[in-house]
C-alpha cells in the first residue's frame, strides 16, 4: 500500500514536473490533471479538485514495503547506533528490490 508524502504525491496542476520517491529515491510516474479527492476528509465529504499525482513505480512491491516500514520506524528513533543499523538494513534492501527492475505498470 502506498503512503502520502513517501510514495505517492499529490500536488496542484504543473506545480512540479517530477518527483522522487522518499523510499527509494526513484523517480514517480506521473498522471496529470486528475480530478479527484487527494486526502480522507475530501473523500468523505464529496470533494474533487484538479491535481497531479505521482506514485513510485516500485510502492506495491513488497521490498518496498518493508522499506517503508523501516523509513517510518528510523523517523520515530532516537538512538543514533540504532538508527545506523536501520540506514544499512534500508539501502541493502532497496538496492536488491531495484536491481530486480519490476515496476507496477498501473498507477
Amino acid at each position: 500500500m502506498s503512503s502520502k508524502g513517501y510514495d505517492i504525491f499529490f500536488t496542484n496542476v504543473d506545480e512540479k514536473d517530477k518527483m522522487k520517491c522518499k523510499v527509494c529515491k526513484s523517480d514517480c510516474i506521473a498522471k496529470r490533471k486528475i480530478i479527484g479527492a487527494t486526502c480522507f476528509a475530501e473523500a468523505v465529504g464529496g470533494g474533487k479538485h484538479e491535481h497531479d499525482y505521482f506514485k513510485c513505480p516500485y510502492s506495491e512491491k513488497p521490498w518496498h514495503q518493508q522499506a517503508l516500514n523501516i523509513v517510518r520506524d528510523i523517523e520515530n528513533l532516537s538512538s543514533p547506533s540504532v538508527k545506523k543499523i536501520m540506514e544499512k538494513d534500508l539501502k541493502k534492501i532497496i538496492k536488491k528490490g531495484l536491481e530486480k527492475k519490476e515496476k507496477n505498470y498501473e498507477i
